[in-house]
């Protein structure tokens, strides 16, 4: 480009291919004879949107701490990983003002972040243990410490569920037991049961409730065991293939 100004590059994408957002603004080069480079930046593939998105490269000189456009680019991230590597013309007023060759790096592998920007939904599934565990000595196990253990799960709980109420739509959640004795008869051991006394439901409303129900199952079960959680494990697998599978997520 002919400025021997500081440059500085806007990068904007449209979905809809008519209103533009802003994805990165470069940090400012000094242009010289030989052009200059910017260096490398990242954006998450929901700021572009699909393949054939418009994409549009502003290009601005910087002086006096003012800044006027001197060309554009407008292509589209398919144009860009077809031509990658290669240089592009930039127009300004229908004059060839310069050139920008752009290389790219597609990342495949996505994060937590990833999926968060993307609109994601996060659904909590609970598996509480309800054995007894025989390290325990009589005094520990009184009512007052029995107590404790409850009211520590409970803040456990509410914790989580002030993080992730944000991704979740309906914060209905699944709760289910482990290691106890059900009740009539509190005969029979159980290594999946539902903490709502519902198996073909095990939602509770809300994760305002768990406390209120840890409380009422911890009353209605007899704590025992073996500790075997495998029963449970595959039970919220069914639940969250079940889930995916609704379409009721984004």
């Amino acid at each position: 480009m002919a400025t021997r100004n500081l440059v500085m590059v806007s990068v904007k994408g449209s979905s809809n291919n008519k209103e533009y957002m802003t994805i990165h603004n470069t940090v400012k080069r000094k242009n010289t004879s030989s052009g200059c480079q910017f260096p490398e930046f990242s954006v998450n593939s929901n700021k572009i949107g699909e393949d054939n998105s418009s994409l549009k490269f502003e290009f601005y000189e910087i002086k006096k701490q003012n800044q006027k456009i001197i060309g554009e680019l407008d292509t589209t991230l398919i144009g860009l990983f077809n031509n990658n590597g290669k240089k592009f013309s930039i127009y300004r007023n229908n004059l060839n003002v310069g050139k920008l060759r752009v290389v790219l790096t597609k990342d495949d592998h996505n994060n937590f972040l990833n999926y968060i920007s993307d609109g994601f939904c996060l659904k909590l599934i609970i598996g509480m243990d309800f054995c007894e565990d025989s390290r325990f000595t009589a005094f520990e196990k009184d009512d007052s410490n029995i107590s404790k253990q409850l009211r520590l799960c409970s803040e456990a709980v509410s914790r989580i569920a002030q993080l992730i109420k944000h991704f979740d739509e309906d914060d209905r959640t699944v709760c289910l037991g482990f290691g106890a004795r059900l009740p009539p008869a509190h005969t029979v051991v159980s290594h999946c049961f539902a903490m709502n006394n519902n198996f073909f439901d095990p939602l509770i409303p809300s994760l305002a409730d768990f406390d209120r129900v840890m409380r009422e199952t911890h009353e209605r079960v007899r704590r025992h065991g073996p500790k075997v959680i495998s029963e449970t494990i595959n039970f919220a697998i069914d639940v969250a293939k079940a889930f995916r599978d609704s379409g009721n997520h984004k």
